[in-house]
């Protein structure tokens, strides 16, 4: 439930683009789009969360070994190199690109091609790396953990820009480093995770409360900062880190049952078996597909879609309807026939 959610809003994301890059944010229509846009800024960070506590869930008393590496890299990795091919043959195609396996090459490796493929290249480090991570988690107190984890994403973002980055083999935004509090907080929060939710559940309203008055804030100062009104620029980055480990917790809390959670080593948050838990659990298992699908899908309704005389509010309809249908039957169709083939 939790990541098939992410998945939708990370569509809206991309959906909803045109209209609050180029409409006119006086008018109300543009306005919306661009609070629900942003509100919906810390899907990546949320991923990234519920990545590391599903591991740490099935790691945590087990060794790792070559069977989890070739499962990152046959599960995760081989699908991304996949489509990385399927748009570079589009952009072929339509003529952005042309043809060099030298450039294909780089493009796969620090997910450039499309906007949405930096999330690859960011969890497959932190895959590399967990082995180490949940072992230095356990060795260190969960909040000296969450401390150092905050300081060094704040210090990696405050030296190293975007642009940037470490090495220049990587841009900036390519680095784990950039979400390292994200993926302590996945860590933690399964090492701890029936107490983690129980606190969840006993203080609801609180969690709430405190995300949406900050939200509120930031949502109202990056407004402001859109129209001219207010300069958010020098406490942006800051503030975002914050925002999107806040919004993470109080959207996991949305989704955890209200009663108290027992550990699995399934997909958190655990459901009760139930239609609609069965729903959520087939949905889970073409989402990640449905991501790498849907800029493609995108892009190719966009190419349809540039007369002048289109209102932004029709071309965002026609966008959603397309992009929220096609990618996550595709991605269905896809799954079934593994799953028919496999059982045979």
């Amino acid at each position: 439930m939790f990541e098939f959610f992410l998945c939708l809003f990370v569509i809206f994301i991309h959906v909803s683009s045109e209209t609050v890059t180029y409409g006119d944010p006086a008018k109300a229509f543009t306005a919306v789009l661009f609070f629900c846009n942003r509100a919906l800024s810390f899907v990546v960070p949320a991923f990234i969360f519920s990545s590391a506590l599903k591991l740490t869930l099935k790691y945590k008393e087990r060794r790792f070994t070559s069977e989890y590496f070739s499962g990152r890299i046959t599960k995760i990795y081989l699908p991304y190199l996949f489509w990385v091919a399927v748009y570079y043959a589009y952009f072929i195609y339509i003529g952005w690109e042309t043809p060099d396996l030298r450039t294909l090459a780089m493009y796969a490796w620090d997910g450039t091609l499309a906007a949405h493929f930096y999330f690859v290249v960011i969890i497959m480090q932190f895959y590399i790396l967990m082995p180490f991570l949940l072992w230095l988690a356990k060795k260190i107190p969960a909040f000296l953990g969450l401390a150092a984890a905050i300081v060094l994403t704040f210090a990696y973002r405050s030296l190293f820009p975007y642009e940037a980055g470490i090495f220049s083999f990587l841009p900036g935004d390519r680095w784990a480093a950039a979400y390292l509090i994200y993926w302590f907080m996945g860590i933690y929060c399964a090492l701890n995770f029936e107490a983690f939710n129980n606190f969840l559940n006993r203080h609801r309203a609180s969690v709430y409360l405190s995300c949406a008055g900050f939200a509120s804030a930031h949502l109202l100062l990056q407004y402001a900062n859109l129209t001219g009104a207010y300069n958010y620029g020098g406490y942006f980055e800051t503030a975002q880190i914050i925002y999107c480990a806040m919004l993470t917790c109080g959207f996991y809390t949305l989704c955890i049952p209200r009663r108290a959670a027992r550990e699995s080593g399934e997909s958190p948050p655990s459901e009760a078996p139930s239609r609609l838990g069965n729903f959520f659990g087939r949905a889970g298992a073409v989402t990640y597909y449905v991501y790498l699908s849907h800029v493609l899908v995108l892009l190719a309704v966009q190419s349809y879609l540039l007369h002048p005389w289109e209102a932004l509010a029709y071309k965002f309809a026609v966008k959603a309807a397309v992009v929220y249908a096609v990618p996550f039957i595709g991605a269905g169709i896809y799954v079934w026939a593994k799953g028919k083939i496999l059982k045979k």
